[in-house]
């Protein structure tokens, strides 16, 4: 009788992979289309951010995308018309941009009609810039930035956009 219980555990771990979520590879996030596409959208945010390519990033961009800057002051407020001219003036300070991006989670928003529709993505991003040295150098010196921010997309369409959080 003491053999069924150590039977029991031993079935339980044998067919426990089985019922294991599948997840992305290189990563902790569930294997799903809908996964699959947002990480899609991430990476051609990363690539159009490194080739300071302002029509790709707006092309990202929800019709409904405002960003607040995570701040509560207005005035560093921005929706879609705005994307445009922030990113010609950041992009006016640097030389080369360089930029990698960890999605470390995301979380699916339901309609009503149980419909995916919206989805938040916490991710961890570490970018570098080349900027002028200062006092009048014409000297290039890198700088970076790292941070763990959350992005919202809203599905548009058939496709993701970008909501807020760039």
């Amino acid at each position: 009788m003491k053999r069924f219980p150590l039977l029991l555990c031993l079935l339980a771990l044998f067919f426990t992979p089985a019922c294991a979520t599948k997840l992305i590879p290189g990563t902790m996030i569930e294997d799903t289309d809908e996964a699959r596409q947002i990480l899609d959208v991430m990476r051609a945010y990363t690539e159009a951010l490194e080739a300071r390519d302002i029509e790709k990033i707006v092309a990202l961009a929800s019709v409904d995308f405002f960003e607040n800057a995570g701040t509560v002051e207005g005035e560093d407020d921005f929706d879609r018309q705005g994307i445009e001219p922030k990113l010609k003036a950041w992009f006016s300070h640097f030389k080369s941009v360089r930029s990698r991006i960890e999605v470390r989670k995301i979380t699916f928003e339901e309609n009503p009609e149980g419909e995916i529709v919206k989805a938040a993505v916490v991710y961890f991003y570490d970018i570098s810039f080349q900027v002028p040295e200062g006092n009048g150098s014409d000297k290039l010196v890198w700088r970076t930035e790292s941070d763990t921010k959350e992005m919202v997309l809203q599905l548009e369409e058939g496709m993701w956009k970008i909501l807020h959080g760039i």
